[in-house]
């Protein structure tokens, strides 16, 4: 099913002209009517899948259950170059983990959009809205094509009871809002000379 503002939207099932982030070559498939992948094709992508998310800094220490519940939940979005994921504003109900490619973080200063982060293969990007902020803090657009795994609130929430990932989610989410904040109010410093 295609998303409107972010390109593709599919299972964990790689797009083929994406070289796969864990580096293995994609088995043969095997579709159903719908076209979704099954049987052993599907089981390999499960499994590069929980593999990659493994290596993720963020959800080292999640134990195989929880990421195979998040890998199963989740969905995989395509970006192209210049591609909006989120605005700034906007209600937050998923993160996204970068599987490959590089995404472009920026908040509005006046009418410009003003570059903040680039995030790149195993960051997050999206989990401020989760942790009690109902609104993006800021808007994320597809730097280089990009493919993302999207994990909603109730699998996010979900991740938040395996020991030490909800310190570490919260420990770099925490940065990221004091960056933010400290950058807007300098910016706001300089319009003001």
């Amino acid at each position: 099913m295609a998303d409107e503002r972010t390109g593709t939207r599919e299972g964990l099932r790689p797009d083929p002209t994406t070289p796969d982030p864990v580096g293995a070559p994609e088995p043969a498939a095997a579709r159903d009517a719908t076209g979704a992948t099954t049987g052993a094709a599907d089981a390999a992508t499960r499994a590069r899948a929980l593999e990659y998310l493994s290596r993720v800094e963020l959800l080292r220490g999640v134990d195989d259950a929880s990421l195979a519940r998040l890998v199963r939940d989740s969905h995989e979005v395509a970006l192209e170059p210049g591609a909006w994921l989120l605005h700034e504003g906007d209600t937050g109900e998923a993160m996204y983990v970068i599987l490959d490619g590089e995404l472009d973080v920026s908040v509005k200063s006046g009418n410009v959009q003003e570059l903040v982060a680039r995030r790149a293969q195993g960051e997050v990007v999206g989990e401020l809205a989760l942790l009690g902020r109902t609104r993006r803090a800021a808007s994320v657009r597809a730097a280089t094509p990009a493919r993302l795994l999207e994990v909603d609130r109730a699998a996010f929430e979900d991740l938040l009871t395996c020991p030490g990932v909800a310190a570490t989610i919260y420990r770099t989410s925490l940065e990221r809002e004091h960056g933010l904040v400290a950058l807007l109010a300098r910016r706001e410093k300089l319009a003001a000379l």
